[in-house]
């Protein structure tokens, strides 16, 4: 899967969560005083939809032979996409005729779509093996599974006795003790 069928994806879920976001306030309001956050949640959606473009460009400039420092440059472009976000918001704060909380339905809406492009592409993957001429996970050449190994986290410790001296459990079974010392 490439970055491309990701940023569809990211760019669907985007407006899919801000279209409910308006048509709640829609069903909220009732009359034409859903507009401020109607503009708002238009204005956040957009600088989503422009984070997500930025995101998959700064990737993929990023995996390229041009860019000599990738992670001073990802780290630019996080930077960048903060900016944008802030000045998002700070709009939305400071002009009267947007909603703030518009505007923080369409920003929050990119987290959205970075989680459900996730979880979608773990999806894919579990359901088409990435190369079928491999043997599966735990499998041997023949196909025949193999067993997994027994993991028990609560085994503790075992406790040999020193073999010269005479060692004396305790009731409880749990310790070894020489009659000098420890003996681990």
């Amino acid at each position: 899967m490439n970055v491309h069928t990701i940023a569809k994806k990211m760019i669907l879920w985007v407006v899919v969560v801000t279209f409910i976001c308006v048509l709640a306030s829609l069903i909220y309001y009732r009359s034409l005083a859903f507009l401020p956050f109607l503009f708002g949640a238009i204005l956040g959606a957009g600088v989503s939809i422009l984070k997500i473009f930025m995101l998959e460009r700064a990737v993929t400039k990023s995996l390229t032979p041009e860019v000599s420092n990738p992670n001073a440059y990802i780290t630019g472009q996080n930077l960048l996409r903060f900016a944008l976000t802030a000045a998002a918001l700070l709009a939305g704060a400071l002009i009267d005729q947007i909603s703030l909380w518009g505007v923080v339905a369409g920003v929050f809406s990119f987290q959205i779509a970075v989680y459900a492009a996730n979880m979608m592409t773990k999806k894919d993957r579990a359901a088409s093996p990435s190369n079928p001429s491999s043997p599966a996970p735990n499998t041997d050449e023949n196909s025949e599974p193999i067993a997994e190994p027994d993991i028990n986290m609560n085994v503790e410790p075992t406790i040999e006795p020193n073999k010269e001296s005479r060692t004396i459990r305790e009731a409880s079974g749990d310790t070894i003790r020489d009659e000098d010392d420890y003996v681990i």
